[in-house]
C-alpha cells in the first residue's frame, strides 16, 4: 500500500501579516469528513470523538523549530457548508497548501473535482492541493464494506495528480494517528525548503521533539 502519490513540480484572515517564516494552509472540504479531528491531531496530538461543527472559520497557530530557527504555521479550519463558501473562499488569499478533506467511509462526498476547480481558480499558481482521505482505519481490509469506495479514490487521485489538477494524495486516520507524521512532514517541508532540505531527508526526532535535516 502506497501511503501517498506525489510529483515532483513544486509548483488569513487575508490582512494577516505573515512573514517568510510563516505558512498559511487551509482545511477545505463538502461536508464533515473530520477537518477539526484531523487539525487537533496535527496541532495538539488529541482526538475527540465529539462532534463540535466550525462556525465558518477557525484559526489555529502551530510553531516548530529546525536547525535552530523557529517557525509557524498558521491553520485555517473551515465549514464544509455550502452557504458558507464564499466566506471560506475568501480566505484563500496568501494560501500555501489547500487540504481538501475528504471522508473515505462516504461515496456521497467523495472526490468533487468541480470543487478542486473552484480551488483552483481562487488560489495562486504556487500554492499547492493536497488531497487527504481520512478514516482509512476504518476501510482497510480485503472485505471491508468501504473497499471499493477506497479503491476508487486512490485511482481518482492518481489521475488528478497526472492531470497536475492536485500535488499530493495522503491517506490519514485523526482517530488512531495513521499517516498523521507523513502528512505532517509534507506540510513542513514547504516552508523549509528554502533551508535546502530535502522532503526524503527531513525526520523527526523524538527525543529531541522537532524536525532536523539528515
Amino acid at each position: 500500500m502506497h501511503e501517498g502519490f506525489f510529483l515532483n513540480n513544486y509548483y488569513i484572515d487575508p490582512d494577516f501579516n505573515f512573514n517568510n517564516k510563516t505558512l498559511k494552509i487551509i482545511f477545505l472540504s463538502k461536508g464533515c469528513p473530520g477537518k477539526t479531528c484531523l487539525i487537533n491531531r496535527l496541532v495538539e496530538k488529541s482526538y475527540s470523538s465529539q462532534f463540535v461543527p466550525t462556525v465558518g472559520v477557525d484559526f489555529k497557530i502551530m510553531k516548530f523549530e529546525f536547525n535552530h530557527k523557529k517557525y509557524k504555521i498558521a491553520i485555517y479550519d473551515t465549514n464544509g457548508s455550502d452557504r458558507f463558501r464564499n466566506i471560506v473562499f475568501s480566505y484563500l488569499k496568501g494560501v500555501k497548501i489547500a487540504i481538501y478533506l475528504i471522508d473515505l467511509t462516504n461515496m456521497e462526498e467523495a472526490i468533487d473535482k468541480q470543487f478542486i476547480k473552484e480551488i483552483k481558480s481562487k488560489i495562486s499558481k504556487e500554492t499547492l492541493i493536497y488531497l487527504v482521505g481520512n478514516k482509512i482505519d476504518l476501510v482497510e481490509g480485503k472485505n471491508n464494506e468501504y473497499r471499493d469506495n477506497l479503491i476508487s479514490c486512490r485511482e481518482q487521485a492518481k489521475l488528478l495528480i497526472e492531470n497536475k489538477e492536485i500535488n499530493y494524495y495522503f491517506e490519514v486516520s485523526a482517530k488512531n494517528n495513521k499517516g498523521i507524521d507523513i502528512l505532517m512532514k509534507y506540510i513542513k517541508w514547504y516552508i523549509l525548503r528554502d533551508e535546502k532540505c530535502h522532503i526524503n531527508n527531513l525526520y523527526y526526532d523524538s527525543k529531541l521533539g522537532k524536525y532536523m535535516n539528515m
